[in-house]
């Protein structure tokens, strides 16, 4: 892919994440990195984007940070900073394609119980500590391995439902607090060279655009559309991690 073509895609997932960070559909971050995957190599790819992750983050905390749930916060975080400590030890040797096709199916179970769940039922289910710590854990080895920690998170934060603004915050906080612990392990591994820092410095420029758009749609949007948007999103995400994990095993994609 040529020079204008690739930097047009890097932009494109640059306002995605941003407008997920925002609080607008969770499931643009799972479209980012395969699109990215289509001009340039994974890893690559990964790499170039964690900084701009970490910048569109400084956005979400200043906006949300304060609206965020630190019980929950600090019960994932603890859990989440285990799992970057396994997955930073395990990545050379860990199939990423495989944890893609297991974490898949879990959030496709998950993502279609629960969207049943919140049209059936109406009240929220709060599920013990430990289920949580786990659940950090997991959001924080799959982020590091496959750079997909959302549905660990989600699945312990959906069935609570909470406020949609509370929920993003948290989210959002603790996601900000893996991106800048990972930011400081991919430079200690050698990842991070002054030209990969250019290229993601030559997409900051969109960080705000689509930030403040996704702050915008999530104020319109009701709780009620957020929850439904959200599992869908989930089971979204199950389709996309299912389809990139068993393209890669079974197919060589």
């Amino acid at each position: 892919m040529n020079l204008p073509d690739y930097y047009f895609v890097a932009v494109m997932a640059a306002v995605l994440i941003g407008v997920s960070k925002g609080g607008f559909a969770a499931s643009f971050n799972m479209v980012v990195m395969p699109m990215l995957a289509l001009a340039t190599d994974p890893v690559h790819a990964a790499v170039i984007m964690l900084p701009v992750m970490c910048v569109i983050d400084l956005f979400a905390v200043w906006t949300y940070g304060k609206k965020a749930d630190f019980a929950l916060f600090k019960l994932l975080l603890a859990g989440a900073c285990i799992g970057l400590g396994v997955g930073a030890l395990t990545f050379t040797t860990m199939n990423a394609d495989a944890m893609r096709v297991l974490l898949g199916v879990i959030a496709l179970l998950f993502g279609g119980r629960g969207l049943w769940q919140y049209l059936h039922t109406s009240k929220g289910k709060v599920l013990p500590l430990w289920v949580g710590f786990l659940a950090g854990a997991g959001g924080g080895f799959t982020s590091f391995i496959t750079h997909a920690g959302s549905p660990p998170i989600q699945m312990y934060l959906l069935p609570m439902r909470m406020q949609k603004t509370l929920l993003h915050a948290t989210s959002v906080t603790l996601f900000a607090t893996m991106n800048y612990l990972k930011l400081g392990i991919y430079g200690s591994i050698g990842q991070l060279s002054s030209g990969r820092w250019l290229e993601s410095a030559a997409l900051l420029p969109w960080v705000p655009v689509g930030f403040f758009l996704g702050v915008y749609l999530h104020k319109k949007v009701s709780d009620r559309w957020f929850y439904l948007l959200s599992y869908v999103a989930l089971i979204f995400m199950g389709c996309r991690l299912l389809y990139t994990g068993a393209n890669a095993l079974w197919f060589g994609g």
